[in-house]
């Protein structure tokens, strides 16, 4: 027995298919088409007219949400699951911050067998603890440790493959072991670095591939000396993470990050806390005091606190903020969308519909991409993970026409409905 979504616009690597199918058999996808398909008499149908068909989005850098904290351990990590479906979520990297080694080590250890019933627990995310004391964020520099490949590789086998994800300061001997990190199959990641360009240029030319929310905790740029974030922007073989929550970066630097990056390397990330998803108030965590106010969470010294972003919210703001344009057809009519009051007389009124619904189809296409795709290649889970083709995990999201989830299958599973 199959189960058929049908009639709704379905997102695919090769563009949308306006009324199409997505046939699922088990956990996988089995065929993606134009039209209703050709469902059996026991097949089961789901009708997604008017809606969005999406991949399911891939969170690969999420402390926690709606309560729940990935350094509580399973408990932590399995409500975080529970949660993140409700946003569209269906896979995701629980992130965990510095800490002492034995915690760490153990933490790594309960989490990496976890089979969890909501989003699909895909690997871990270590967020240190080989960071730069230059460049904290909100953590404390004492949580910080020099880098030490021995304790690495006893993680990795903590982990038997399931760290998919380090964000490290590659300076000096982190940047030498690069290519020993990458041996080992976690994906190191430039983050929390105080170095200058030719310090990032260095791991990049030993391996590197990926930095962690771009801007944020590395040096930033100037004219004399373009900084970490500099080599990130340059360098296009690197994926870029984003907190696209209009706090961490400003839209104008992040339309930049788009503009040089491309879908294919710019990766949408929540960086949410626990305390995403409660609203607005004072919350403790592992000793921090953490307001949420106006959007955004800070320690008492005024630093960002990883933040309350959701990804269905991040792939909205895309939509808006990024002014992504369709590559082939930068004609009149699509460029002076920012700036209708500058059309010519030529262009008619349809010709500026049309322009409009051709933008917002390539923006739709991007947000999602950067949100699915793009953070699932980045983190090694490409090939299983992250767009709606024959053989990949039936991982879908459907969307209204606002972009707000209304329904979320794992593995060919509904597991979340919108006022269920």
């Amino acid at each position: 027995m199959a189960t058929w979504i049908t009639g709704g616009t379905v997102l695919t690597p090769a563009g949308q298919i306006e009324a199409g199918h997505v046939k699922i058999e088990g956990e996988t996808i089995a065929a993606v088409g134009a039209g209703p398909g050709e469902p059996a008499e026991n097949d089961v149908t789901i009708d997604a007219t008017g809606l969005f068909v999406a991949p399911g989005f891939v969170d690969t850098h999420s402390h926690g949400l709606g309560g729940f904290d990935a350094m509580d351990g399973p408990a932590g990590v399995e409500g975080m699951s529970l949660e993140l479906v409700k946003y569209g979520v269906t896979a995701f990297l629980p992130t965990l911050v510095s800490a002492p080694p034995d915690e760490l080590s153990r933490l790594v250890t309960e989490l990496s067998p976890l089979v969890t019933t909501g989003a699909d627990m895909a690997g871990l995310h270590l967020e240190g603890p080989y960071l730069d004391p230059g460049a904290p964020g909100m953590f404390s520099p004492e949580d910080f440790r020099p880098f030490d490949v021995d304790e690495l590789e006893s993680l990795a086998r903590a982990g038997d493959g399931a760290i998919r994800v380090m964000t490290i300061a590659c300076h000096g001997d982190a940047a030498d072991a690069l290519p020993r990190i990458n041996m080992t199959g976690i994906v190191p990641s430039l983050g929390h670095a105080a170095g200058t360009y030719e310090d990032a240029r260095a791991a990049i030319d030993k391996g590197l591939s990926r930095s962690t929310h771009c801007f944020n905790a590395m040096t930033g740029m100037h004219h004399r000396e373009p900084g970490i974030a500099g080599a990130m922007l340059l360098h296009r073989q690197v994926t870029a993470e984003l907190i696209l929550d209009g706090e961490h970066i400003h839209p104008a630097m992040a339309r930049m990050l788009f503009e040089m990056k491309g879908a294919a390397r710019l990766a949408l990330v929540s960086d949410s806390m626990q305390f995403a998803g409660l609203g607005e108030g004072s919350f403790e965590w592992r000793g921090y005091e953490i307001t949420v106010a106006d959007g955004a969470a800070r320690v008492p010294a005024g630093n960002l606190a990883g933040s309350v972003l959701t990804l269905d919210q991040a792939v909205r703001n895309a939509v808006e903020m990024l002014k992504i344009q369709p590559v082939t057809a930068r004609n009149a009519a699509t460029v002076l969308i920012d700036h209708p009051e500058a059309a010519p007389a030529s262009v008619s009124l349809a010709e500026r519909i049309a322009a409009l619904e051709t933008a917002r189809t390539a923006r739709i296409e991007a947000a999602v991409e950067m949100a699915s795709l793009t953070p699932a290649n980045s983190a090694g889970l490409g090939d299983t993970h992250g767009s709606l083709e024959p053989r990949k995990r039936a991982d879908i999201v459907l969307l209204d026409a606002d972009l707000f989830p209304i329904r979320t299958l794992v593995g060919g599973e509904t597991v979340w409905e919108a006022g269920g």
